[in-house]
């Protein structure tokens, strides 16, 4: 009797455990890419977790990924250009001298 009864349990555990993560691998669950961000940046941060938990538990969490990600492609684009800005006007000083 106890044995069927912890069976039973292990069962309920397994299936609750089986809706919720991801045996295929998350196909739907890529990995962050930019241009101007290395690959390994995201690969780092986003592997550990994508694909191993089913999105629709965690949507919220892709989306503010996502914006966060491309927050930090734009503000590394920023950047570069100011440094690249800064970098001609020491240059066209420097020239001047």
């Amino acid at each position: 009797m106890l044995f069927c009864f912890q069976v039973a349990g292990c069962e309920v555990a397994s299936c609750k455990i089986g809706e919720v993560i991801s045996l295929d691998g998350g196909n739907d669950q890529k990995i962050n890419s930019f241009s101007l961000i290395p690959h390994e940046f995201f690969e780092d941060a986003e592997s550990k977790w994508k694909g191993r938990i089913k999105r629709i538990h965690i949507d919220d969490v892709f989306t503010a990924v996502q914006k966060a990600a491309e927050v930090l492609h734009i503000a590394v684009g920023l950047c570069n250009s100011t440094l690249s800005i800064h970098v001609c006007m020491f240059g066209l000083l420097f020239m001047q001298h």
